[in-house]
This record gives structure tokens, sequence and C-alpha cells, in this order.
């Protein structure tokens, strides 16, 4: 019941491990304990966060450049357009 989050746990523990040191620098600057846990969760999440919004942004870019593709060339089936195109038919 457990096993599926082994991954998690595995990950989120070398990512704790990954960031303390950053956490031990900021307090070394006098940063109060709270102070410097944000600042490294801020940062995580922008170095996590930041590079799949781009990766989402292009997808929706692609997509929609699809869908228009789509409908100027009149495809009558949008499942048949993507069968073509992951076919890579599509031109």
């Amino acid at each position: 019941m457990a096993a599926p989050y082994f991954t998690s746990l595995a990950m989120a523990g070398v990512l704790a491990l990954s960031v303390r040191p950053l956490y031990e620098w900021l307090r070394r600057f006098k940063w109060r304990p709270a102070a410097a846990a944000a600042a490294v969760t801020l940062g995580v999440m922008v170095l996590l966060l930041g590079p799949a919004g781009a990766v989402a942004a292009r997808a929706v870019k692609e997509g929609t450049g699809f869908v228009r593709r789509c409908r100027k060339e009149g495809e009558p089936s949008f499942r048949r357009a993507v069968h073509r195109a992951s076919r890579g038919r599509w031109r």
C-alpha cells in the first residue's frame, strides 16, 4: 500500500539534503529560521515550476497551432488529423 510513495519520499529526501547547505548558509548570515526556510522553499519552487511552466506554455502554443492548421486545411475529422500527424504525414 505504501510502495507507490517510496519513490516520492526518496526524491523528497534527496531534494531536502541538496538544499540543506543553502539553508545553513542563510542561517549563518543571521537569517531567522522561518525566513531562511521560506527563501529556500521559494527558490526551489521557482527552479522546479519555472521550466515546467515553460514546457506547458510551449505545449499549449503547439496545440493551438495544430488546431488552427486543421481548421485552415479543412480537415474533416480532428481524430484523422491527429492520426496523420502522429504518422508524420502532416504537411
